[in-house]
């Protein structure tokens, strides 16, 4: 992914609903076993980290 990309991503990620963050990552982990480009592969399991980050962030938040 390009640097556009990303921006659009954190974009996304910083105002994604609780419940699409998890569907994205569920969707990210079904097609991982098929990506075979080391760079695409790469790619799907930063966005996978940053997600998983996201959704710890906002459930260890008091007041949640």
């Amino acid at each position: 992914m390009n640097r556009e990309d990303w921006r659009g991503f954190y974009r996304w990620l910083e105002t994604a609903r609780l419940e699409e963050l998890r569907e994205k990552l569920q969707k990210i982990e079904a097609i991982l076993s098929v990506l075979k480009d080391r760079f695409v592969r790469a790619d799907a399991l930063k966005m996978r980290r940053e997600i998983e980050a996201e959704i710890l962030g906002r459930v260890d938040q008091p007041g949640d």
